[in-house]
């Protein structure tokens, strides 16, 4: 009987040993994701006029000058660009001013060259859509006028325009 049972291990042994393994396996996925924002940066840079001489050379031509803003915006994120009115804003129909004391000097920010499109916040906005390159900014040009023969006395005049870019 041993030797029967020895056997029977023994054929045992050979069969579980000459069958293949089998592998049992599970499967289960997993989510993946992240949120892209939308997101704009600005740089600008001063609006410098120089010199303006009301009784020479500005007597009776503005004296002009142009700035850069640049901006890059995640892709296909729109933005809209604006500038206020600055801090020394006449309400009414003076516009955007540069102060000295009480004194005042009338200049205006223009979107195009000819300097006929007024550039402020709301509909005379600019509209972009972002490239998301950063090695591309997509640059605007501030193109600003200060009227001729403005009666003011001499001295420096400035000003602080805020750019909003809303997206």
């Amino acid at each position: 009987m041993r030797e029967n049972v020895l056997r029977l291990s023994l054929f045992l042994m050979i069969v579980v040993i000459g069958l293949p393994a089998r592998a049992e396996n599970v499967d289960a996925t997993l989510s993946v994701g992240a949120l892209v924002v939308a997101n704009c940066q600005v740089t600008v840079s001063d609006v410098s006029f120089g010199a303006y001489d009301p009784l020479g050379s500005n007597a009776s031509v503005g004296l002009d000058t142009a700035s850069r803003l640049s901006l890059m915006c995640t892709k296909d994120v729109i933005a809209t660009v604006g500038l206020d009115e600055g801090l020394n804003a006449d309400g009414g129909a003076g516009g955007r001013q540069m102060a000295l004391s009480d004194f005042r000097l009338t200049y205006d920010l223009f979107r195009d060259g000819e300097r006929r499109q007024r550039w402020s916040d709301g509909e005379f906005a600019v509209r972009l859509t972002g490239t998301g390159d950063l090695s591309r900014p997509q640059d605007l040009v501030v193109y600003g006028r200060i009227p001729p023969g403005q009666v003011v006395p001499a001295g420096t005049y400035s000003d602080v325009v805020t750019a909003r870019v809303d997206f």
